[in-house]
């Protein structure tokens, strides 16, 4: 059978920094490779799922669209970097012949492995999640990102980038609209700058002494500190497409979550 479509989907995800080497295997080494052989194969058109990790920082509260580019220095995590540099690989293979789409998700919620990725928040919440930090982002239906991919795949356009966010909140905004959803007691305590540092290096020297998985790490301390706010509106202008509300999004999640325990 011939092949037409391809849907780029697979990625390491991770904020450790001991995984940085793995994750640049697969995420840009595995993208190239991929990338490649679709020119090789004259495929009609790749559909590749980034991240938002990939954009340009918020400075003083401004929204980010798709034309907030990548800024050098070190407040990139490696994940980060991984899939920046996997992006460059897409845009490589453009100019190769490829016609392609890239989809910048923000936070993906929705059911999967409840024990990795953003399910992940869903399982800690329900266990009873304490804390909550002072930052905030943005976040989407898993629905949402499979329909917006399908719909771009199937649309004249190409070699165009789009942001898929359905909504901006506050981490305890979204936790509390969890803990509700899921019927468990709300994070009550805000966790400051210097708790959330203390964390991180406690979390660290666990690594260190007993190679447990870090529950946070320096990377992910920071963005969990920092509000950054995306504008998902850019797809409308492409095709037709609306978000699902946020506050269903999670709902349809809670209540899946608890029919799977």
């Amino acid at each position: 059978m011939d092949i037409e479509v391809v849907y780029h989907t697979g990625a390491l995800v991770s904020f450790n920094p001991s995984l940085k080497n793995e994750m640049m295997d697969v995420n840009e080494e595995g993208t190239a490779n991929l990338v490649n052989l679709c020119v090789e194969k004259k495929i009609r058109k790749f559909c590749f799922v980034s991240s938002v990790a990939t954009l340009g920082n918020s400075k003083n509260g401004e929204m980010i669209d798709e034309f907030s580019y990548w800024q050098g220095g070190r407040d990139h995590s490696a994940y980060s970097m991984s899939k920046f540099r996997a992006e460059m690989q897409v845009w490589r293979a453009t100019k190769e012949g490829l016609n392609a789409v890239i989809v910048n998700p923000s936070v993906v919620i929705g059911p999967g492995d409840w024990g990795q990725g953003s399910p992940k928040i869903i399982k800690t919440v329900y266990k009873g999640l304490r804390f909550y930090t002072p930052g905030g982002t943005g976040f989407v239906d898993v629905r949402d990102v499979v329909a917006a991919m399908i719909k771009l795949v199937e649309s004249p356009v190409k070699n165009e980038r789009f942001i898929l966010n359905g909504a901006n909140l506050s981490y305890q905004s979204f936790f509390t609209q969890v803990a509700n959803g899921l019927q468990v007691k709300l994070p009550r305590f805000k966790a400051n700058k210097r708790l959330v540092a203390l964390a991180w290096r406690f979390e660290k020297l666990r690594n260190i002494l007993f190679g447990a998985e870090p529950l946070i790490t320096k990377d992910s301390a920071r963005t969990s500190l920092k509000t950054t706010k995306y504008s998902g509106s850019l797809i409308s202008k492409f095709v037709a497409f609306e978000y699902t509300p946020i506050e269903d999004t999670i709902n349809d999640t809670t209540q899946y979550f608890l029919k799977t325990q």
